[in-house]
């Protein structure tokens, strides 16, 4: 259950950064016109919307070759922390916002392989209470939107630049890997 809350969190984290820094980073670093921000920021939540589809499916088939429901869900997490973080510790080399919004949206895609990991986790290990968990990791992973967009903007303010906060990111979704891989279970436990 723990595994759940803590990878929720960390994907909040990664991904309120995202929600609420995107326009304000590609404004301030490239000087993307206000008219603009709308659709340079809804490209990374279509390539999540797809990919999250996309990872129920590599999903069903890994369990329909056999492999584990605890193996395909650490797999598919750690396929989005991992993947997940690459981009982020690139983006503050962008040199342009097609670039940054590439990085963006490749970090925000593959993190949305999380669909397959914990976000569906909560009825592999009590399908009768998996509303409950649901709520509770969802209630937690609220937390970021709380503290994190205040520390970005902290982060941002103290040192001129994004770099830190993508590179905090990139280190929470590493964190939440390393907390999901050791224990995660897709057996049932209540």
């Amino acid at each position: 259950m723990w595994a759940i809350v803590i990878a929720h969190l960390c994907n909040g984290f990664g991904a309120y950064i995202i929600i609420l820094w995107l326009p304000s980073y590609l404004h301030q670093t490239f000087n993307v016109p206000m008219a603009r921000l709308g659709t340079y920021s809804i490209i990374p939540w279509i390539a999540a919307f797809c990919i999250g589809n996309i990872s129920g499916w590599i999903a069903d088939a890994l369990c329909r070759r056999g492999m584990s429901l605890t193996a395909v869900r650490k797999l598919m997490q750690a396929a989005a922390f991992t993947l997940g973080a690459v981009p982020m510790v690139l983006l503050p080399s962008a040199t342009s916002a097609l670039v940054a919004t590439t990085l963006v949206t490749i970090s925000l895609g593959v993190v949305s392989f999380g669909a397959a990991g914990y976000a569906v986790n909560h009825l592999d290990i009590a399908p009768q209470y998996a509303g409950i968990l649901m709520g509770l990791s969802n209630t937690f992973a609220q937390l970021p939107g709380i503290v994190g967009v205040a520390l970005t903007g902290f982060i941002v303010k103290a040192t001129q630049s994004f770099a830190g906060a993508f590179y905090l990111s990139a280190l929470i979704y590493l964190i939440g890997l390393v907390c999901y891989v050791t224990m995660a279970s897709g057996e049932r436990q209540f």
